[in-house]
């Protein structure tokens, strides 16, 4: 490979595609390298850009009914009648699933052969490539028994270690929850439309009753399920979904290519990690978090074993779990023909520690969108003017 030196700067020369190495480019050779990159990678993500939309995993899993049976559930639980859930899932479009296929295709026949970065952002894509390619197989299996081991394969399972240390740490749960404010929908509206002015995120709040989980964020919107919430839980919502997720999804327009806007392969582990980091750094990674954390392994591991969907609330209950934590945790993770997303949390967390320990400044980073310890060079080549 060769390279030039331009006033103390070393670039790599990669069929003129040149690309920054350890030292900082003036502004108008930083731009030059921005734009080259981004018309070497312009075809793949438009594809990709272009498919995201269609491989949502969590809007994918997400019942049409989710409310209802929310409710009808907890009625069955507190009558000691059968839980046996009745959701419904919107049909998979064939005629969508190929033309995603075919976007997909295209995506990675159109990476260019030299990336500048000697193969490692190429390779970037083809893992994030893959992993959506896997997606589209979850997307067409929601609702049967084949979309269990597909999320498996994209999520993996849980180990021996995260098990041990789930049975430890669900304990958490069982102290007691300090005296506090409970806020109203219109007061939580107040609250995060001032956080989100505050951070000066381009970002809005949507009610969505439907969610499993308490939050989510996508698109610029933050999504909340309209109900009352205890102030402290709403500020630990506020740092995770905001100071985690809203930040690198807003900060990936730092880089030249949509990497970071897509997600790296793997970023949904470790952005959740990241967003768990800020809630610790926070104060609000306290032992009941780790507890409600704790409770979703040991669901996915009732998942995994094979157990019911009420198998798995009796086994949360016999951890002193309350009834309506061991039936949330159990739609988050049996809601389309079993889902494996919550083992990610902890595995995240656990990751992104070590990174930062090793690299305490990559913190930035790796919020220059959804980036992943193996894709935060992208962020470090074109750092943020």
């Amino acid at each position: 490979m060769r390279y030039v030196v331009v006033r103390d700067t070393v670039l790599l020369d990669v069929k003129r595609l040149y690309i920054k190495v350890n030292v900082n480019l003036n502004s108008e050779q930083a731009s030059s390298a921005r734009a080259q990159l981004r018309d070497a990678f312009a075809r793949t993500d438009a594809c990709l850009t272009e498919a995201l939309p269609r491989l949502r995993p969590l809007a994918a899993v997400t019942p049409a009914n989710a409310v209802e049976e929310r409710m009808r559930l907890g009625r069955c639980l507190a009558q000691g009648k059968p839980l046996r859930p009745a959701w419904r899932y919107p049909p998979a479009s064939p005629l969508a699933l190929r033309a995603t296929k075919r976007l997909l295709a295209d995506a990675a026949a159109a990476l260019p052969t030299e990336d500048g970065f000697e193969g490692r952002l190429r390779a970037a894509y083809e893992a994030r490539i893959a992993e959506l390619y896997l997606t589209l197989a979850c997307a067409a299996s929601v609702g049967t028994a084949a979309h269990r081991e597909h999320s498996r394969r994209l999520f993996g399972a849980p180990n021996a270690a995260e098990i041990t240390a789930a049975k430890r740490d669900i304990a958490g749960l069982q102290e007691a929850l300090p005296i506090a404010v409970i806020l109203e929908p219109n007061e939580i509206a107040d609250i995060v439309a001032k956080a989100i002015a505050q951070r000066g995120l381009p970002f809005r709040l949507q009610w969505a009753p439907h969610l499993a989980s308490r939050a989510a964020v996508g698109d610029g919107v933050l999504f909340l399920r309209p109900e009352p919430i205890r102030r402290p839980l709403l500020l630990r919502l506020i740092v995770h979904e905001l100071d985690g997720h809203a930040r690198s999804e807003t900060r990936s327009k730092l880089l030249p290519v949509a990497l970071g806007k897509l997600g790296a392969a793997g970023s949904a582990m470790d952005q959740e990690g990241i967003a768990l980091w800020r809630e610790a750094d926070a104060g609000h990674y306290d032992a009941r978090r780790r507890g409600e954390i704790a409770a979703r392994v040991l669901a996915v591991t009732a998942l995994d074993e094979g157990q019911s969907f009420a198998g798995c609330v009796r086994c949360l209950s016999r951890f002193g779990v309350s009834d309506g934590q061991a039936l949330a945790c159990a739609e988050r993770v049996y809601r389309g023909g079993g889902f494996y997303r919550d083992t990610v949390y902890s595995r995240g967390l656990g990751r992104i520690a070590h990174h930062l320990r090793v690299h305490p400044q990559d913190l930035d980073a790796l919020q220059t969108g959804k980036l992943t310890p193996a894709t935060v060079f992208l962020a470090q080549a074109f750092p943020p003017a």
